[in-house]
C-alpha cells in the first residue's frame, strides 16, 4: 500500500468516526427525534434568510416541508428588515462612518399549534467606514456585513428552537 492508499484509508476512517466523536457542522441544528418535518413560514420564501435556515436545518437531518400542517413543527419568520443610519461624519460634513443594523422576528409552534418559540427580535449591528472614494468596493462590504448578519441571526435562531425544545420536553 502507496503513501496514496493510506491516505484514502485515513479520510475514509476520519470520515466514519467524525459523527461519533460528537463533530457537528457548524450551524446545523439538533431538534428532538420527534420532530423529522419542519416547515419555514416567512413573507418571502425565497430570501436569503429562508435559503439558509432551509440548509441548516437539513443539515441536521431535518425535512424540511411547505405545508405546515404536514409538518411536526412550524417556523415563522414573522419580519425581516435591514437599515443603515449614519454613525460619523468628517470635518467637511461628508459620511465617515456608517451603522448597518440586521432585525429579524420569529415565533415556532409544534404540532399541534403550541408554543414551542415564543415571539422574539434578534438585532444585529455592525459599523463601517465609507469610503467615498471607493463607492463600489464599500457596497460590496455593505452586503458581505449584511450576509455576515444574516448567518449569525440563522444560527441564533436554531439555538433558540434547540433551547425552546429542549424546555418544552418530549412532545
Amino acid at each position: 500500500m502507496g503513501w496514496r492508499g493510506f491516505l484514502l484509508a485515513f479520510v475514509c476512517l476520519s470520515i466514519v468516526a467524525l459523527p461519533g466523536c460528537g463533530f457537528r457542522l457548524r450551524g446545523s441544528a439538533e431538534l428532538p427525534a420527534t420532530i423529522d418535518t419542519l416547515s419555514i413560514q416567512a413573507g418571502n420564501p425565497y430570501s436569503e434568510l429562508v435559503a439558509n435556515l432551509r440548509r441548516a436545518l437539513q443539515s441536521g437531518g431535518l425535512s424540511i416541508v411547505d405545508d405546515p400542517k404536514e409538518a411536526d413543527a412550524v417556523l415563522r419568520i414573522r419580519g425581516e428588515s435591514t437599515g443603515r443610519r449614519v454613525q460619523s461624519i468628517s470635518a467637511g460634513g461628508k459620511v465617515r462612518e456608517y451603522e448597518l443594523q440586521y432585525t429579524v422576528s420569529f415565533n415556532a409552534t409544534d404540532r399541534e399549534g403550541r408554543e414551542t418559540v415564543a415571539p422574539q427580535t434578534i438585532t444585529l449591528t455592525r459599523d463601517y467606514i465609507f469610503d467615498e472614494t471607493a463607492v463600489l468596493g464599500t457596497g460590496e462590504e455593505e452586503a458581505l456585513l449584511y450576509r455576515d448578519m444574516r448567518q449569525q441571526a440563522v444560527a441564533q435562531i436554531l439555538r433558540r428552537l434547540q433551547a425552546g425544545y429542549a424546555s418544552s420536553g418530549p412532545q
